[in-house]
């Protein structure tokens, strides 16, 4: 089983600024086990589901946007997850990162 697969088209009609190489994973905070979606290509971290213009530069040290704890890191999401309701729009069933055809 492998982890939900993130709909490159439906984030990006969300305002994703990412580019034709971003390749988007769901994730899970470490601190305060919420989830986000990564673009690993330009390391950057989508917090808010409702707003993906709230993100954060992953190479800036800033706190968890999601608690605000200090020292924080996050973790692919498990193949068992059970997406929350918020984040459900952005689970597409294509190959993790390429636009759906």
């Amino acid at each position: 089983m492998t982890p939900p697969i993130v709909d490159f088209s439906a984030v990006a009609e969300r305002g994703a600024s990412g580019c034709s190489n971003s390749d988007y994973a769901f994730v899970v905070t470490k601190c305060c086990g919420r989830v986000a979606i990564e673009d690993g290509e330009l390391q950057t971290l989508f917090w808010d589901p409702l707003d993906l213009s709230h993100k954060l530069a992953l190479y800036d040290a800033s706190p968890c946007p999601l608690c605000g704890t200090s020292t924080w890191d996050f973790e692919a999401a498990p193949a068992d997850i059970v997406l929350p309701e918020a984040w459900r729009w952005a689970a597409g069933s294509g190959p993790r990162g390429a636009p759906e055809r």
